[in-house]
């Protein structure tokens, strides 16, 4: 919808830009995914898991540079957005949104998300296999214990 809207002001479609850049923010939002789902699993209550999420979207979106451009930012901001994944998935998109798919960065951009992917979901493979291997809660046994009505 946005690139509906946005093509009447003068954006210009890049079908293979667009592909590319699909891909890698379908590698952006598996990691959140994953982070998140594992995240709340390891802490185990609604009320823990708000705090560190919230506590961790700001400071990625301002470190991005996807709310506010860093070129605006004080010099110590910018080094700091080079820590952050997000800064290179959108340094990325951008270039790729213009039509270049061969930059450099759209290659650092898949550069830092490719093991990014695969460090979250090594991690949450290991929590899902400690939480499996638990004993359920006593209302949690009471349920699967219970037999089915016939129908």
């Amino acid at each position: 919808m946005v690139v509906a809207i946005g093509i009447p002001l003068g954006f210009h479609f890049h079908f293979l830009g667009s592909v590319v850049a699909f891909v890698l923010l379908a590698l952006l939002t598996t990691v959140f995914g994953i982070f998140s789902i594992t995240l709340a699993l390891v802490t185990g209550d609604i009320n823990s898991f708000a705090a560190p999420i919230n506590g961790m979207n700001l400071p990625l979106l301002l470190l991005s540079g996807v709310l506010l451009p860093l070129t605006l930012a004080p010099y110590w901001m910018r080094v700091l957005a080079h820590f952050n994944p997000l800064y290179y998935v959108v340094e990325g998109t951008r270039v790729l949104a213009t039509g270049t798919v061969n930059d450099g960065k759209v290659r650092l951009a898949f550069a830092v998300m490719i093991p990014s992917t695969a460090i979250v979901s090594l991690w949450a493979t290991r929590v899902y296999r400690t939480a499996v291997s638990r004993d359920p809660p006593e209302e949690v046994r009471y349920v699967r214990t219970k037999p089915c009505p016939s129908i």
